[in-house]
């Protein structure tokens, strides 16, 4: 089955670097959340570091989050980080990632979530 691309939102402060717009009106600050109610294997665009993850768990119970990884260069490393556990209403974000160890095919980003009830939002910085 193919993965359901995410498309990277640009987070609060936009092209004029990290204040926002004034005046700041409301939800413009908001950090928006894909509504999952069934796909679990995703991929974004990697934008050189500039794309990260955040995700919050709305169950009752733990989560996972598995992020794909590549050979890295020139180290040829691989270094996926599987089954990190995201506990029942936590909220986790994952560091500036590269392409160098993360890129997939067409400089995607590959990660899957162990249940839709782990929300995600994909963030671009300026």
């Amino acid at each position: 089955m193919p993965r359901t691309v995410l498309v990277a939102v640009p987070f609060p402060g936009g092209a004029n670097g990290w204040y926002p717009s004034l005046p700041v009106t409301p939800a413009s600050l908001a950090v928006g959340l894909t509504a999952n109610d069934g796909p679990t294997d995703f991929e974004t665009l990697i934008v050189e570091g500039k794309t990260f993850l955040l995700l919050i768990n709305t169950d009752v119970i733990a989560q996972t989050l598995t992020i794909l990884s590549v050979a890295d260069a020139p180290f040829n490393r691989v270094g996926d980080i599987e089954a990190y556990s995201v506990p029942a209403g936590g909220i986790i974000a994952t560091g500036l990632l590269k392409k160098s160890g993360f890129a997939q095919s067409g400089d995607m980003l590959h990660f899957d979530v162990s249940n839709p009830k782990l929300r995600v939002a994909v963030k671009q910085i300026p």
